[in-house]
C-alpha cells in the first residue's frame, strides 16, 4: 500500500471582525506518481471548506474550479465560472495592472504572494465593482501544476476607511475655519502667514498682508441685533472671497477685524484689493 501524507501550510488573514485561517493541503508521496495527488474535483470539495472566495486557475488563465463563496462574492450563478478567463472577473480599465501582477507571481520562486493593492478591484455578474485582496499560491495537482486564488471583499472595509477619511478632512476644515463666514480662522491664518514669512525670508518671495477693522459694528448688533450684526459679518466675508484671486488667503481674525494675505504681490499690485478701492465690498448693500 501506498502512504500519502500531507503538508498543511497556514497563512492567517484577518476581516473587520473574524481572524480566520486558511490551509493550503499539499500531497506528498514516497513514490513518484501523480496518482497519489488529488484530482481537480477532490480539490473542489476542499475549496468549498474555505471562508473566503477561492479559485483554480490554469496556465492560461481560464478558470477550472470555484467554490460556493466565490459564486457569491462575484455574484455568479450556475456554469458563470465555466470556461471564463480570470481576467474578466477584473474591471477592463484595471486588466493592465492585473496581468503585470500575475507575470510578477508566475516568474517569483516563492511562487506565493499577496496582492493588498488599494486600487485593485474586481467585477462581479452583476457589473458592480468592488475592492479585493487576492492571496496567490502555487498548487500541485495530479493533472498538473495551478494557480490558488483566495479572494477577500474588502469593500466594506474600504467603505468604512473612506468614510473616516472623509469625516477627518472635515474636521480639519472645521478646525481651519471661521464657522461664521467660511473663511479662513485666526489659527488659520497664522500659520499661513509663518509660512509666507518663511517664503520672503528663504526665497525673497514678497506677499502684502491688509488688515481691515469694520468701523461702527457694534451699534449694528446694539441696534438691530446680533442676527443682524452676523449677517454682516458673512456678507464682508462673501465679498472678500469673491474679489480676490485663487491664491489669496481671507482671514477672520477676530469680532469684526479681517485679514488677507496676498502671496508674490507687491504694494502697488495690492493697492485694487484695499477695502477702500474693492468694486466687490463697495457694490454690498450693508
Amino acid at each position: 500500500m501506498t502512504k500519502i501524507w500531507t503538508q498543511v501550510d497556514i497563512l492567517v488573514t484577518s476581516s473587520r471582525s473574524t481572524l480566520f485561517s486558511v490551509g493550503f493541503i499539499t500531497f506528498e508521496s514516497h513514490f513518484v506518481n501523480t496518482e497519489n495527488l488529488p484530482c481537480l474535483s477532490d480539490y473542489n470539495w476542499f475549496l468549498n471548506t474555505l471562508p473566503e472566495a477561492a479559485l483554480v486557475v490554469g496556465d492560461s488563465g481560464e478558470i477550472l474550479i470555484a467554490n460556493e463563496m466565490a459564486r457569491r462574492v462575484f455574484k455568479s450563478s450556475g456554469d458563470g465560472f465555466h470556461a471564463k478567463h480570470v481576467g474578466e472577473l477584473i474591471p477592463v480599465e484595471k486588466r493592465d495592472g492585473h496581468d503585470n501582477k500575475m507575470a510578477r507571481f508566475h516568474a517569483s520562486p516563492e511562487k506565493e504572494t499577496r496582492i493588498a493593492n488599494s486600487a485593485l478591484e474586481a467585477v462581479r455578474g452583476d457589473g458592480t465593482h468592488f475592492a479585493i485582496v487576492i492571496i496567490l499560491r502555487q498548487i500541485t495537482l495530479a493533472s498538473g501544476s495551478y494557480t490558488l486564488a483566495i479572494c477577500q471583499d474588502v469593500s466594506e472595509q474600504r467603505y468604512l476607511v473612506t468614510g473616516l477619511r472623509n469625516e477627518l478632512d472635515q474636521e480639519r476644515m472645521l478646525a481651519r475655519t471661521d464657522p461664521l463666514t467660511s473663511i479662513a480662522n485666526i489659527r488659520s491664518f497664522r500659520a499661513e502667514l509663518e509660512r509666507s514669512i518663511e517664503r520672503l525670508s528663504r526665497y525673497g518671495r514678497h506677499f502684502t498682508l491688509i488688515s481691515i477693522d469694520l468701523d461702527n459694528f457694534k451699534p449694528i448688533n446694539d441696534d438691530y441685533g446680533h442676527a443682524e450684526g452676523d449677517k454682516v459679518l458673512k456678507d464682508v466675508g462673501d465679498a472678500l472671497k469673491s474679489g480676490l484671486r485663487s491664491g489669496d488667503f481671507p482671514a477672520r481674525i477676530g469680532g469684526d477685524e479681517f485679514a488677507v494675505l496676498l502671496p508674490d504681490t507687491g504694494f502697488d499690485a495690492a493697492k485694487q484689493f484695499m477695502p477702500c478701492s474693492s468694486p466687490h465690498l463697495n457694490r454690498t448693500p450693508w
